[in-house]
């Protein structure tokens, strides 16, 4: 008897303990499915603040809400003038998204690991010859401008998010992605016919813009010349697009920028605009090309 007592004792120790232990596997189950969520808002809203110049370094995306990206939303806020924001919120992504927000450059003010930072950069693409002790100077400026020349871009000598994004661009690792977040860039730039920026543009004047950002040196080529180019992978089949993929119609032209959007420079939209895919059903279409494999 005393064998059976005890033997039922250490059954119901065992099974409270397994009890215990479910419950906190579950706990953490739902914690982690939680975390999952709130994490990619986060990494979504941490592309965006890197976008704009308010997050310093792509690591810092990292689907964590940290100091860094609390400090870097906080700037946002108070330069955009948007203090009713809260990060917390979940629509707070869309406004952030769908506004036109003020971009943070760097220039005297900035950190001066951030200057550092560039100073070695343009220092290895022999465009800076200064020393690297973290300070913007008239040489850095000078550095600045000439590559901003080189790409076609607003040559103010300042560090805009645009100039950073190219800078930060590993050769090696250009997805396709990468040639929609350069083209977002120049939303709501005017449309000039002939025009290939850094300002203005027409349609395959924006194409070409955008392309020389991640492959340098191209040819300006007009619509009519993209029906016979052979540099880039030919997509015959319209629902074979990809984000990232040009595509091509019989009088005009833009950048696939999601499944059911384009990104383009149209006389009708006055400029650089994304929009719906179906509202240029009208043209017909021609074939699309891979930039980016």
């Amino acid at each position: 008897m005393i064998v059976v007592k005890y033997a039922f004792l250490y059954y119901n120790i065992c099974m409270k303990k397994l009890f215990f232990c479910y419950n906190i596997f579950i706990f953490f189950l739902f914690v982690n499915c939680f975390n999952t969520y709130s994490n990619e808002y986060i990494k979504e809203l941490q592309y965006r603040l890197y976008d704009l110049g308010y997050l310093p370094y792509k690591y810092n995306i990292n689907g964590y809400l940290d100091e860094e990206t609390e400090n870097a939303f906080e700037k946002y806020k108070i330069i955009n003038s948007k203090y009713f924001l809260d990060i917390n919120n979940n629509d707070t992504i869309k406004t952030i998204n769908y506004v036109n927000s003020i971009e943070n450059t760097i220039d005297y003010s900035s950190n001066n690991k951030l200057i550092k930072k560039y100073q070695i950069k343009l220092k290895r693409l022999s465009y800076y010859c200064g020393d690297i002790n973290g300070k913007y100077s008239i040489s850095l400026e000078n550095a600045v401008k000439a590559f901003q020349k080189k790409y076609n871009q607003i040559a103010d000598g300042y560090i805009s998010p645009l100039t950073r994004y190219v800078l930060d661009l590993d050769e090696h690792n250009i997805i396709p992605y990468d040639i929609v977040r350069i083209a977002r860039y120049r939303i709501n730039s005017n449309y000039i016919y002939g025009a290939e920026g850094p300002l203005d543009y027409d349609c395959s004047g924006f194409i070409y813009w955008c392309i020389k950002q991640i492959i340098y040196p191209i040819k300006r080529k007009g619509t009519n010349e993209w029906r016979t180019e052979n540099n880039f992978k030919k997509i015959e089949n319209k629902n074979e697009l990809k984000p990232g993929d040009i595509i091509l119609w019989e009088k005009h032209m833009g950048i696939i920028s999601s499944l059911y959007s384009i990104i383009d420079s149209s006389s009708l939209m006055r400029g650089v605009s994304e929009r719906n895919i179906n509202t240029i059903s009208d043209y017909n279409f021609i074939c699309g090309y891979r930039i980016i494999e």
